[in-house]
């Protein structure tokens, strides 16, 4: 007998190898060891120079971007920041709810967790306010999201961050048929989108 092998768990399942690469933890099933980006934050935090980060996902939750003690930030693919509260009313109601001292440990957290959320998106959509590109960038998903990664780098420094990790992604690889033409395309479109990143 050699030396035991680790096996990646799932080899034919797509949800399985898509978490697998979003942790960089094949030998686990499911999301517990949290994503390899959220990671890198929690290291590059934790380390011995102690460096402010960041981890985002642009267009959606994504298990990468999260970390052990790394939250990440949501980000619109096309709209950048979107504020939670869009009406006056709502906020006055929202705040009056996360204010209330409640005796229960998962009421508090669900509260606690809220509102801290709301002013984390509300002080990202001030910094987007101010953020700015000259580059022209495609129409795509994947380079609208590349654009809202630049306006995230634009604003570094209002920010107070050094150093950011993103999560962006570019779907439609898994095919049957077609794949010559599939791939070409997919390409084609992420090499427009990062020549304009």
């Amino acid at each position: 007998r050699g030396p035991r092998s680790w096996k990646c768990l799932g080899l034919f399942s797509h949800s399985d190898q898509t978490l697998a690469a979003q942790t960089l933890k094949c030998q686990e099933r499911g999301s517990t060891s949290k994503g390899g980006g959220g990671r890198i934050a929690d290291a590059l935090a934790s380390g011995s120079r102690n460096y402010t980060t960041q981890s985002f996902s642009i267009d959606g939750v994504s298990t990468w971007a999260q970390g052990i003690e790394t939250e990440q930030e949501i980000v619109h693919g096309r709209k950048g920041s979107v504020p939670m509260i869009q009406a006056e009313p709502m906020r006055d109601t929202i705040v009056g709810l996360t204010s209330l001292q409640h005796h229960n440990v998962f009421s508090e957290g669900f509260t606690t967790q809220l509102a801290k959320n709301i002013e984390s998106m509300e002080m990202l959509k001030r910094q987007f306010d101010v953020a700015s590109v000259s580059t022209a960038f495609p129409g795509t998903s994947i380079a609208m999201q590349l654009k809202q990664v630049a306006l995230l780098m634009n604003v570094r420094e209002q920010r107070r961050t050094e150093r950011d990790l993103f999560f962006v992604q570019l779907g439609g690889f898994d095919t049957h048929t077609d794949l010559h033409d599939v791939v070409n395309d997919k390409f084609t479109e992420l090499n427009a989108a990062l020549s304009a990143f």
